[in-house]
């Protein structure tokens, strides 16, 4: 393959050649997320072997045959999460100008680890996380990076709590160290669990705090954690609230998670990967009250903001004084200009791609008023969606959403063990996929297993809630289930 054919030239000889040749992935793109309605929501059969995967090409494969075996191969096995029906994980239809501003950053091909080697983009990434500090209340020196996942964002945040507690601890590690413990939710994400391995803690010193009848971390009994954890002789470091439970979507009581982090000494980080796009909302922000005290805040715009994977953030309170914490300068590179900042030098990950700018041209976009609109509009149907099920003589809500995630499950009989629930669950999940409306998950919660729905997609209507009660509600009265 010549260069001219490979690449764009830089003196824009093959501009032509390569409009042409973007059309062709552009059309194929719209071609196979607008007809996706017309799939089924999920498919998870096998559709390998793939072409040139395990025997790799030593010669050019043609244009045609490379997008022939991506609508072949690729499209009807991937997750379909533009069809309406697909009601089942926190993935959605990302925006069409979001999409594209990723072929842009692509192409850019920044790194926005160095200023050097990114200099517009760092810059806007720097005023973007600061407006989104401020959006979320935060004072005025907050601020924050960019991650690729809320996984990397919350073990940053961990990681902050640890050095703040054991300052030592990026020289000398942990030799003489108290045993520090960490303090979530029994709700709360896995990534916690992560954090704690990786940074040395241990699993054992995360300790999960049992949550009330509205799936909520109890304050008091997270008092008696931290009395507990401290007469053992431990260092309690931080505590987490989280803002939107994975499985059923429940906030934390953050002001009084806020108040006894503050009265203990404890850095107060909020997971507000999923959740966080309430505080969009003019109707719903106020769920989120409490949070403008966090030392750090977690937010993902690839969930509720309709941003193309992956888009998460890490928010800190003292941005200055963050950076300081985790500060690790390369060799290999310039100190920034007066006024910007090497982000690669307070950061977990190494080389990051340029992200920003898909969120940036969404965010301008779609606008914030809209987004609150789209935010209002799927809580709405998430709860005309429990007013079906209970309205239901064979199933049940398991929460009263709080934002747009529904738990539920068919209604049981009295001393029923959760195995029994769990298979009657999994089999009843299978026969609706089976049907090709809907398609929805089958989390474990609280020991078993319970159907859950996330209404996410602009383009779900009350079509789909009708299409699911009816699905379901056949299956269980046929005896399917059983």
């Amino acid at each position: 393959m010549h260069r001219d054919e490979a690449f764009i030239s830089p003196d824009g000889e093959n501009r032509d050649a390569m409009r042409s040749l973007g059309a062709r992935f552009v059309a194929t793109l719209v071609e196979a997320l607008g007809t996706s309605a017309s799939r089924v929501p999920l498919d998870l059969g096998n559709s390998g072997p793939f072409p040139d995967a395990i025997e790799l090409p030593d010669d050019p494969v043609a244009l045609d045959t490379i997008l022939a075996d991506f609508r072949t191969h690729i499209v009807p096995g991937a997750m379909n999460a533009s069809h309406p029906g697909y009601l089942g994980h926190m993935d959605t239809i990302a925006g069409a100008i979001p999409t594209f501003a990723s072929l842009l950053s692509a192409g850019l091909n920044n790194n926005p680890l160095f200023f050097e080697e990114s200099p517009s983009l760092t810059r806007l990434e720097s005023e973007l996380m600061e407006g989104f500090a401020t959006r979320f209340g935060m004072p005025g020196g907050a601020g924050g990076m960019l991650t690729t996942a809320g996984t990397v964002a919350n073990l940053t945040a961990m990681l902050l709590a640890r050095q703040r507690a054991w300052p030592g601890g990026d020289e000398d590690g942990l030799a003489g160290a108290p045993v520090m413990t960490i303090f979530v939710s029994e709700l709360a994400h896995v990534s916690f669990e992560k954090a704690a391995i990786t940074l040395g803690l241990g699993r054992k010193r995360l300790i999960r705090v049992a949550v009330d009848a509205k799936h909520r971390i109890d304050p008091q009994a997270l008092e008696d954690a931290v009395i507990a954890s401290r007469r053992r002789g431990e260092c309690p470091i931080a505590v987490v609230g989280t803002a939107g439970t994975t499985v059923v979507g429940s906030i934390d009581p953050l002001p009084r998670l806020g108040e006894i982090a503050r009265r203990e000494g404890l850095w107060f980080h909020v997971d507000a990967a999923y959740g966080g796009t309430l505080i969009l909302s003019q109707t719903h922000r106020f769920a989120l009250s409490g949070i403008e005290h966090a030392d750090s805040i977690t937010f993902n715009p690839q969930k509720w903001m309709y941003i193309p994977k992956a888009c998460a953030m890490l928010l800190v309170r003292d941005l200055a004084g963050s950076r300081r914490m985790l500060h690790a300068k390369a060799p290999y590179t310039l100190p920034a200009l007066p006024g910007a900042v090497n982000l690669g030098d307070h950061a977990v990950q190494g080389t990051r791609h340029a992200d920003v700018l898909k969120l940036w041209m969404g965010l301008r976009a779609f606008g914030v008023k809209a987004l609150g609109s789209l935010v209002d509009d799927q809580i709405a149907r998430a709860r005309r969606f429990v007013d079906l099920l209970e309205a239901s003589p064979e199933l049940q809500p398991i929460n009263q959403p709080e934002m747009n995630i529904v738990g539920w499950g068919t209604r049981t009989e009295s001393g029923e063990s959760n195995e029994a629930i769990s298979v009657r669950h999994s089999m009843l999940q299978a026969l609706i996929a089976k049907q090709g409306r809907v398609w929805v998950s089958c989390p474990e919660f609280r020991g078993r297993r319970i159907l859950r729905t996330l209404f996410l997609n602009p383009y779900t209507t009350d079509a789909q809630l009708d299409a699911l009660i009816e699905d379901a509600s056949v299956a269980v009265s046929d005896g399917s289930p059983e």
